[in-house]
């Protein structure tokens, strides 16, 4: 009768087998992918069947996932830079951006612009309209009106405005 395995009945080891389960892989391909990443006391071989410590497997499996975000997302990285806080922050503005836009809480300058124009140039059609009726004074007060609400609106937005975009 062949031998057991002395750590088949002891807690925290698993047989490439069960390991290929849990994970969703063959034994083969738990072998190729994940055996060489254990460390050789996390591993028994002999006698058969082969044996992994599941803690030391699970663990080896976080480093790795690490290692590969750290690889290709410098967002993930540790090692910090002047070029790389600059890109971490251009990145997360973009992303703030991008979710006001989806929230509709953006409004793009010129639109407000176009907006702004066309009520300005309504209201000077009605000053036009002052006048013939009421003389150029009335004109004068409301084109004086006019420009001084202008020019408050954009003292507003050019003070509250980052990177030509109102929030609203």
């Amino acid at each position: 009768m062949p031998k057991q395995n002395p750590k088949s009945s002891q807690p925290g080891w698993v047989t490439i087998r069960a390991a290929a389960e849990l994970l969703g892989k063959t034994p083969s391909g738990v072998r190729r992918s994940f055996v060489p990443l254990l460390p050789p006391e996390a591993i028994v071989a002999e006698p058969t069947p082969c044996h992994l410590h599941a803690p030391t497997l699970i663990d080896a499996l976080i480093a790795r996932a690490k290692a590969s975000i750290l690889t290709s997302d410098p967002m993930a990285a540790e090692a910090d830079s002047p070029a790389l806080e600059r890109w971490r922050a251009a990145k997360a503005e973009l992303a703030e951006y991008e979710l006001a836009e989806k929230r509709e809480t953006v409004v793009p300058i010129e639109a407000v612009k176009d907006e702004m124009t066309a009520f300005s140039d309504s209201l000077r059609r009605f000053g036009e309209r002052l006048m013939r009726r009421y003389g150029p004074d009335a004109s004068r007060d409301m084109n004086k009106a006019l420009d001084q609400a202008m020019a408050a609106t954009r003292k507003y937005f050019h003070s509250h405005i980052k990177d030509k975009l109102y929030e609203i």
